[in-house]
This record gives C-alpha cells, sequence and structure tokens, in this order.
C-alpha cells in the first residue's frame, strides 16, 4: 500500500482520478485540508478544521459492496474510540452517525466513485470540529465526535482493516445489517421528483434497502440519486 500525505489538495478523490493510471491498487492519499471537495450529487465543499479527509484507489472494485464494506470499517474503528455512552452506526447507504440523546448527527461521509473497472472511494470524518462550524453552514444534521486522538491514528487504522479484511461479501453484509440504524424505522426515500413514505424492514443481499410501503407492497431503495430519512428527523 502506498500512502501520499499533503497539506492542502483541492480534493484527494481528485489527484487520484487524476494519476489512475499510475497509481497501484490500494493508493491512498490523505491531505490535512481539502479546498474543493466532492461529496455525492456532485456536492462541493471544503473541510473545516478537525475533520480527517483521504481517498483509496480500489482496483477492479465493486462499487456497491466497496460502499457497505468501509462502512462497516469507519463505524467499526470509530467505534473503537468512543465511550460505550455514545453509539455510532450506520446510515443506509454510506453515512456514518452518532446517537445523541436519541437525535442522531452525520459524522462521516463516504463517497465511491467508479471509473472504469477502478474504485475511488472518498472519506471524510468530523473528529474534533466545532459545533459552531454546523450551525455556521447550515448543517443541522451534522455532528463531531470531539475526538482528541491524531488523525493519523484514525486513517492509518482504516486503511489497515482494509488491507486485512478478507471476510466474504454476505459476512460484511450480515454486520451492516447490524450496524444500520434505519432498519426497523419509518424512513422517507426522497427522489429527484418524488418522496416515498414506508418501513425500512431489511438490507437485501444486493446491499439494497428492503422496505414497507404504506399499502401493504415492499419495494427496494438502491443508492443512485435517493437520500433517505426519517419521517421527522435525519434517521
Amino acid at each position: 500500500m502506498q500512502l501520499l500525505t499533503f497539506d492542502t489538495l483541492p480534493s484527494t478523490n481528485d489527484y487520484i482520478r487524476e494519476h489512475i493510471l499510475e497509481f497501484a491498487d490500494n493508493t491512498a492519499v490523505f491531505a490535512d485540508k481539502q479546498t474543493n471537495g466532492k461529496g455525492r450529487v456532485g456536492k462541493k465543499w471544503e473541510s473545516p478544521n478537525g475533520q480527517l479527509c483521504f481517498s483509496m484507489l480500489v482496483k477492479n472494485g465493486d462499487p456497491i459492496g466497496i460502499t457497505h464494506l468501509f462502512a462497516v470499517i469507519v463505524c467499526e474503528v470509530l467505534r473503537k474510540f468512543c465511550s460505550k455512552k455514545v453509539q455510532v452506526g450506520i446510515k443506509w447507504c454510506n453515512d456514518i452517525v452518532i446517537d445523541i440523546d436519541g437525535n442522531y448527527k452525520k459524522i462521516c461521509g463516504i463517497l465511491c466513485e467508479k471509473i472504469g473497472t477502478d474504485i475511488i472511494v472518498g472519506i471524510g470524518i468530523n473528529l474534533n470540529v466545532a459545533d459552531s462550524y454546523f450551525a455556521e453552514h447550515g448543517l443541522p444534521n451534522a455532528g463531531s465526535l470531539h475526538l482528541e486522538t491524531d488523525k493519523s491514528v484514525i486513517r492509518d487504522l482504516v486503511i489497515a482493516e482494509y488491507e486485512y479484511h478478507n471476510k466474504p461479501f454476505v459476512d460484511v453484509l450480515s454486520r451492516y445489517k447490524t450496524l444500520c440504524v434505519n432498519v426497523g424505522k419509518p424512513v422517507k426515500v426522497i427522489y429527484p421528483t418524488r418522496i416515498v413514505y414506508g418501513n425500512a424492514v431489511d438490507i437485501t443481499d444486493k446491499g439494497e434497502l428492503y422496505c414497507a410501503d404504506e399499502n401493504g407492497g415492499y419495494f427496494t431503495v438502491n443508492s443512485g440519486e435517493v437520500s433517505v430519512r426519517g419521517i421527522t428527523d435525519y434517521v
């Protein structure tokens, strides 16, 4: 595994994309600050102080399997550093959240970009971001772990857990289901042109969210251009 570190980059995902032909499998790129990071649906952002941002290149990867795998890895690594009072879980399909007095806050996002047969995995974790940052930037659903742990410790653990991972997807999916906070809760599925309400029942063998609708039927939700929320809250 090759790890490239920078003080500042526009985007670690973009840096890997620009050098994808010369980088080997499992190359990781870390920047202490990103000035033009990329989120879902093309959202742009600048990393605040206290946020850990890095990307990895996975050659010949499956974006669904990789998303779920990294969600499990990041969730379990962060659980090691949090007190038992802080519940860390996965919000389908690629967010890590914490439960603060019954109110879920997003503390990590995972973005997988498919480039040919390769996958670029971008990870942003709010390790020690000031709460005032979220208020100032209109991010009511975001939160921070407020961990003093050095960024490199968390980063290197996530990378190591991926490198030594050898479990089949069915085992990853089983753990993912256990960690997913949506299952068993009412959900609001937001499509580009409509909103569907239902109850999250399970995770399918393909990693989709399996839901019961208001009319007694069932439907599945894959990642794509869709957002999943709770009826009245983020989860």
